[in-house]
């Protein structure tokens, strides 16, 4: 007997195999993170006789052939799983991307964020079949990834904490869960409240590190010089940031406008995607 393959076939298999599930997704996890400073000096060698244009210019066709594809699939599915939520919070989620262009990323090899976190968030799924949850978890991830870059990996290279990154990491995690909340997964749970309280317990645990640190002098959320680690090593002078010898103006996420804008991201997804599968489930 023949068995079709399928995304969601890999999603039920890993629900039934959950230390294969954890694995995977510790592995891949890894795979993303560590290899960052690696894979950013192949790039800049397999572009180094282009000029910047040439370069932005390939990244983004790259970029528009995979939305492309993916826009495809979606379509592939609403034929026949249609409902006027999913359309409208495709139709959002792709005006924050085409926004995330001019305003957040300075090269376009960047927006392979949305790749990345988007696997990641179909690799989590069967873990938590639940969209809060996995959200929060995928934003966790998001800031270790991070941290890991800004303090480890380029501790002089960056001036801020890189909030820019991981609006684009849960925008990810949205193209990720998009599709398997159209198909309407029968995984999806619904949790008590009670259910939540690793969440509660990891965002109350981060809390009380990032005040301690603060209060010992060894964090600072804006610029300070006495203390050794700071979130923001310079605030930018206006809304717009530019970067002279690239010709390039960005706007920097401070932490505070970052989180908000993150609270917005993570509430109206979470609402919309258990929206579009519960209906699935009513019809």
């Amino acid at each position: 007997m023949s068995c079709k393959l399928s995304p969601f076939s890999i999603i039920f298999f890993l629900s039934k195999n959950r230390v294969i599930n954890i694995l995977i997704v510790i592995v891949y996890f890894l795979c993303v993170v560590l290899p960052r400073e690696w894979f950013g000096n192949q790039i800049l060698k397999l572009f180094e006789n282009f000029s910047r244009q040439a370069y932005q210019m390939a990244t983004l066709v790259i970029a528009l052939l995979f939305i492309a594809a993916y826009l495809f699939y979606l379509y592939r599915l609403l034929r026949n799983n249609y409902t006027f939520l999913a359309v409208s919070s495709l139709i959002i989620l792709l005006t924050l991307t085409a926004l995330s262009y001019p305003l957040l990323i300075i090269h376009y090899i960047e927006a392979i964020h949305y790749l990345q976190y988007a696997v990641l968030a179909f690799l989590l799924f069967p873990l938590f079949r639940n969209y809060y949850k996995l959200l929060f978890w995928g934003f966790v991830f998001s800031f270790f990834d991070e941290g890991y870059q800004y303090f480890y990996l380029n501790p002089d290279g960056t001036k801020y904490f890189d909030f820019n990154d991981i609006i684009l990491n849960q925008l990810g995690l949205v193209y990720g869960l998009l599709p398997i909340a159209i198909k309407g997964s029968v995984l999806l749970v619904r949790r008590k409240l009670k259910s939540f309280l690793p969440e509660l317990i990891t965002i109350g645990l981060i809390v009380i590190v990032i005040i301690v640190l603060c209060f010992i002098d060894l964090l600072s959320i804006y610029p300070d010089d006495t203390i050794p680690f700071n979130l923001v090593r310079e605030l930018p002078g206006s809304f717009w940031t530019e970067i002279k010898h690239l010709g390039v103006n960005y706007h920097i996420v401070l932490p505070v406008e970052g989180l908000a804008m993150i609270a917005v991201i993570y509430i109206y997804f979470c609402w919309v995607l258990t929206g579009i599968s519960y209906s699935k489930w009513r019809s």
